[in-house]
């Protein structure tokens, strides 16, 4: 067994059984010291930039673009002449009779809705 320097601290090494990684780095903070396992898998990996994370969770979070077959409480106040309010309570109706479903999408000036489609 041999003692290698890391950035941390010294870590052991024993040479008939080499680890399959490049260069481990660890600080210890267990009471027990002992060999430490680590997989070249987890080494390898490269840790996650902030702009990944956000384009990721941008494309998990996104919402839909509204489709030719759905319609908005504002559309069908415009269309018809009635109110927002009476149009939204309509659909709401229609939707708990199961007639229509509804989904949160998001319009083409990039503002959020719910569109509703037939069941």
């Amino acid at each position: 067994m041999s003692m290698t320097e890391s950035t941390s601290g010294y870590s052991q090494v024993i040479t008939s059984d080499p680890l399959p990684v490049e260069h481990v780095t660890f600080k210890s903070t267990n009471t027990f010291p002992g060999t430490i396992w680590i997989s070249a898998e987890d080494v390898n990996k490269k840790p996650m930039t902030e702009s990944k994370l956000l384009e990721e969770l941008a494309k998990e979070l996104a919402l839909p673009n509204i489709e030719a077959d759905e319609v908005t409480a504002q559309m069908v106040a415009d269309y018809t002449g009635i109110s927002w309010s009476q149009a939204m309570r309509t659909l709401r109706a229609k939707e708990a009779a199961g007639a229509l479903k509804s989904r949160k999408v998001k319009l083409p000036n990039n503002r959020i809705a719910t569109a509703w489609r037939k069941a």
